[in-house]
This record gives structure tokens, C-alpha cells and sequence, in this order.
């Protein structure tokens, strides 16, 4: 994990949720305290040793009452996929990805209750036809038509073996054993199902298909790999083989085409079926940013009080759900902040549709890598939504 990611990914966003529109506000950044002032109809002042913060409902601007005339524009500085050591899925441009629908000899794609057709809608169909967004239509909102992601689909191709047969090498490559507090088998004596699973089909549409034609950014990697399986995803119980999760190619010397598979995409055809409105792509929404690059924003740990919340579920990398935040598509390239570094007036248009965001901090360093990023949610749905990230210096 690189050096960015690993601050991201212990970053504390703080959400406030402020039910009007978006009203005269000042924001005056110093060393030791950020004040937020908000004007509205009825006034309310909270104070702590760090934060003061004022609010009123008035009229509609945004400002930032400070000594320079207007923010600046950064240029220059280091993106997540310039950290990452390979990259997947780039987050600019045109990109295809490949995707294999595969089914098992214990379950056929007859039984599954999903066809290669509302594989192909939930990765390129239209909104209307999902029952929130493809992957192709939400990346292309949530970008600012920036990414154009599609996909190509095959299958349905049946696995060399029984879902047993790779749910047993699953369990069998993590067995611990707690005597010796050390795998139960060696490395020469495990091996790694969904990459065999990979090996496979990659191999048997080798004639098909010409593999460097998903290298988009052409670093000698396959973009993305997407496997849909047709055995029952472990909701509650069963072997996490059968889950959904973004994972790198176990075999690093396969070569197809003068290119390597790398990253890739694991997840059951049940995910497409959950709701009763359409096909459902929210958890390959989810993997795709993890294929891009992005964290997890919930909490992998909640066995105490301190650790629980994440971003209260209200991200597409932690609950999947709405779009994804300023966050992540600063640090994706989507977005370019305006950065306020003084006490000054900016006015600012929805963010939904101009991704306008401002990036307050003491001082400029040509990096976004350092400080607690604060998120301000003004409007009442994450689409609709206009968030100002507030970064402050020296935070351990």
C-alpha cells in the first residue's frame, strides 16, 4: 500500500449535514483553530478548545472571509495512481476492461437467475436499466465524463472443476495452525483458486481474444479482469471464496499477448440480483474504485467504541452507496480544488455539477498527502451535493 493510501485510509472524515442551501459562510484557517461561520435566520455557536463554529440562515453564497483576493489553482501535484507501484483501471480516459462469466458443473448458469445479457447491463446499460447505475453510466457522472469505462463480456465458461474443488484449495491456502502460529501448508503445497480460475479462461479464449487491447495506458498490464461466478455468494455462512473483493494475479510469469494479468475483480452473480428493482452493479461500482486504487472508507475493525462509523455509510467506498466523495475524485484527478491558504470570498457553483471544491490549509506544500480532510455536506442528497474539504497541517 502506498504511502498516500496508507494516510487515507486513517483519515477521520467528519460529516456535517446542514438542511438549507448554501449561505454566506467564512472560513478563516489558522494554526490552531478552524472557524466555520454560516449565516442563516437562527443563530446557534458552539465552542470546543478547537473548533468554533457559527450558524445562521441567510443568503446564497459561499465565502471565505481571509486576505487574499481569490484562491489558487494547483497544478503539479502527485495523484494516487502516480503513488500506486502498478496501477489497474486507469481513471482518465477510454478503458475496456474484460469480463468472464463463469459457471461450475454444481452450478450451471441456468440456475443462477443471471444472464450473459444482465451481466453486459450491469457493467454498459443505461441508468434506467439498473437499479441504480451501470458501471459504465456511474463512472461516467461521477468523473465529469472524464472515464469512459465499457466492457467486454464472454462467457458463460464452465470451470475445470467443481465449485468444491476451488473452495477446498481456498480453505486449504489460509489453514493456520495455531500450535505453530504459522500456515498449515507451505507455498509448494497450496495453490490460489481464483487465479487458476483466471489462468483458465484467459487461456481458453487466448485465440479469441488479443489481450493487449486492455492495456490502456499501455504499462504492460491487462486494465481490469472481472470474474462473475455463478456459485452462492457467503452472506452468512461459507467459504470466503465465495464473496466479492479486488485482488492481484497470484502468477506473476503468465504472459498473454505481451501483457499480464494484475488486477482483477471477484465477485458471485447474486450481488446482480439483490433488491427487487433491476439489476444491481452497486457492488462492482464498489470493486471498481478498489480497482482504480481507493480504500475501503468503513471500519475493518469495530470491537470498541472508538473505531465504528467510517463515513457513516454514506460513500460508495463504504457503504456502497452515492457517488464518491471530493475525496477520492481529487486524488482520481477528477476534480481540481481550489486551494485557500488566506482569509478571502469565494463563490462557488453545486458541486454535482461542477465538481468545484475548496481545499483549505495553512499552507500549500504541492501535496494533498498530509492533514485531516473534514468534508461539509450542504445539500440533502450525495448526487446533489455540494462538500468543501477542509485540510489542516501537522496532524501525526
Amino acid at each position: 500500500m502506498s504511502k498516500l493510501m496508507r494516510f487515507f485510509s486513517t483519515l477521520i472524515l467528519l460529516f456535517f449535514l446542514v438542511g438549507c442551501d448554501l449561505k454566506n459562510t467564512t472560513i478563516t484557517p489558522t494554526t490552531n483553530t478552524i472557524s466555520v461561520t454560516t449565516t442563516q435566520s437562527a443563530t446557534t455557536t458552539t465552542t470546543t478548545s478547537l473548533t468554533t463554529q457559527t450558524t445562521t440562515i441567510e443568503s446564497t453564497t459561499i465565502s471565505t472571509t481571509t486576505i487574499q483576493n481569490e484562491p489558487f489553482i494547483p497544478t503539479d501535484y502527485s495523484l494516487l495512481q502516480d503513488e500506486l507501484e502498478t496501477v489497474g483501471i486507469p481513471s482518465k480516459g477510454d478503458v475496456k476492461v474484460l469480463v468472464f462469466a463463469v459457471d461450475f458443473s454444481d452450478y450451471p448458469s441456468y440456475s443462477s437467475g443471471v444472464s450473459i445479457n444482465d451481466i453486459n447491463t450491469a457493467f454498459n446499460g443505461s441508468s434506467y436499466l439498473t437499479s441504480y447505475e451501470s458501471l459504465n453510466s456511474y463512472y461516467d457522472k461521477s468523473s465529469y465524463n472524464q472515464l469512459n469505462l465499457t466492457a467486454d463480456i464472454f462467457g458463460f465458461y464452465r470451470a475445470s472443476n467443481p465449485s468444491t474443488y476451488y473452495e477446498d484449495e481456498y480453505e486449504k491456502l489460509w489453514a493456520w495452525d495455531d500450535v505453530t502460529n504459522d500456515y498449515l501448508y507451505g507455498e509448494g503445497e497450496v495453490t490460489y483458486p481464483d487465479s487458476d480460475i483466471i489462468f483458465e479462461v484467459l487461456s481458453y479464449y487466448d485465440e479469441q481474444i488479443d489481450y493487449s487491447d486492455y492495456d490502456a495506458n499501455q504499462d504492460g498490464y491487462i486494465d481490469g479482469i472481472y470474474i462473475v461466478y455463478t456459485a452462492p455468494v457467503s452472506y452468512s455462512y461459507g467459504s470466503d471464496l465465495w464473496w466479492a473483493y479486488q485482488d492481484y494475479y497470484a502468477y506473476y510469469d503468465d504472459e498473454f499477448d505481451t501483457v499480464y494479468p494484475n488486477y482483477f475483480c471477484w465477485s458471485g452473480s447474486d450481488f446482480l440480483l439483490e433488491g427487487d428493482s433491476g439489476i444491481n452493479a452497486r457492488t462492482l461500482i464498489h470493486e471498481t474504485g478498489h480497482m482504480m486504487g481507493l480504500d475501503d472508507y468503513y471500519d475493518y475493525e469495530t470491537s470498541d467504541s472508538y473505531n465504528q462509523g467510517g463515513l457513516g455509510g454514506a460513500d460508495m467506498m463504504d457503504n456502497t452507496v452515492g457517488d464518491h466523495n471530493p475525496l477520492s475524485k481529487l486524488l482520481l484527478g477528477w476534480i481540481t480544488p481550489y486551494v485557500v491558504t488566506k482569509t478571502m470570498e469565494v463563490d462557488l457553483t453545486p458541486f454535482v455539477g461542477s465538481g468545484e471544491t475548496l481545499l483549505i490549509i495553512n499552507e500549500w506544500n504541492n501535496t494533498i498527502s498530509q492533514g485531516l480532510a473534514t468534508q461539509i455536506r450542504i445539500r440533502n442528497t450525495l448526487f446533489q451535493s455540494l462538500l468543501i474539504i477542509i485540510q489542516t497541517q501537522n496532524i501525526k
